[in-house]
């Protein structure tokens, strides 16, 4: 199956990367995000500098897995497997099979990954860690094969190695999985009912995308449940406050205590405070002076601003 037909298959059921963003772990997705693509109205995300790098990297890191377990033999890029069972439909779209060399019969789930040295600490071979998503991710793709075991294999920019950390099945985590996989098909997916929108960036763009602009005429008045919202949102954005002058404070403190020292250290911190120029454009004084030059430059753009003021009658 093509890359194209594949990604086109995933929208057609509950993946593993989907059910990691389903019950809240995923830095790359939301619920909604999910939702809008299972129904075919998902934003195309462009692909980036990462998704080729690690497109490129399995088969460097398969092979790096081969080698630190030579009996081992991987088989990347199987079709994806789609179950119903389970009342609903669930995938995985592996990156490959582990088998013995000497035989056909397949072991476990191969899943590479890889990640900047900054995020090495979240692969620790000896304690068996990894990150939450791709641990979903895992045993999700466990569940749907009914197998029991998985290789998830990262580069994090090791210079000896990668690292290697098997997952197990565990039954009472795959059955909250599955839970969760089916009241989201069966309550938003099938009736067409997207999930509320959470704090994430991705949610952000997409809500911000759905309404794009504002029609002056129209004014709403809101259910109860709106002004809760908002008592939420007021609620955070005073401690959003607080914590920026309380921020701040400190940092100024520390300012006064560094005096005229470009670095310092504090305990386990090291504070730098360093002169730095900057040039800028002075656009006022561009378009008194030279007002057409200034205006082949002008850009305008369209965006809605999000304001809340409280009513005090």
């Amino acid at each position: 199956m093509s890359e194209t037909a594949q990604l086109a298959a995933r929208t057609k059921f509950i993946g593993g990367t989907d059910i990691a963003a389903v019950v809240g772990v995923s830095k790359w997705a939301t619920p909604l995000s999910v939702y809008l693509d299972k129904i075919g109205e998902g934003q195309k995300q462009a692909e980036t500098l990462a998704m080729r790098r690690g497109k490129w990297m399995e088969r460097f890191i398969s092979r790096e897995f081969v080698r630190e377990h030579p009996d081992l033999v991987v088989d990347l890029h199987p079709e994806p497997i789609v179950r119903h069972d389970w009342g609903f439909p669930a995938g995985a779209s592996l990156d490959g099979w582990v088998r013995r060399r000497r035989g056909i019969v397949t072991v476990a789930i191969f899943e590479a990954k890889t990640a900047s040295a900054f995020r090495a600490r979240d692969w620790d071979e000896a304690a068996g860690d990894l990150p939450d998503a791709y641990y979903v991710q895992c045993l999700w793709y466990l569940a749907v094969t009914d197998m029991p075991l998985a290789y998830a294999v990262a580069d994090v920019g090791d210079a000896q190695k990668v690292r290697i950390v098997p997952i197990v099945r565990d039954e009472d985590t795959i059955a909250a999985l599955i839970s969760a996989g089916r009241d989201f098909w069966t309550g938003h997916v099938e009736p067409r009912i997207a999930p509320l929108p959470t704090g994430a960036d991705r949610d952000s763009q997409i809500v911000a995308a759905m309404y794009p602009r504002s029609r002056p005429d129209v004014e709403i008045v809101m259910p109860d449940e709106a002004a809760e919202l908002a008592a939420q949102a007021a609620a955070a954005a005073a401690e959003e406050k607080d914590a920026a002058e309380r921020k701040a404070e400190a940092q100024n403190r520390l300012k006064a205590a560094m005096g005229e020292a470009e670095a310092a250290m504090a305990g386990p911190y090291k504070l730098t405070w360093k002169t730095q120029t900057r040039t800028t454009l002075d656009a006022k004084a561009l378009r008194s002076a030279h007002p057409a030059i200034a205006g082949e430059f002008e850009r305008t753009s369209e965006t809605r601003v999000f304001r809340m003021i409280e009513r005090t009658a």
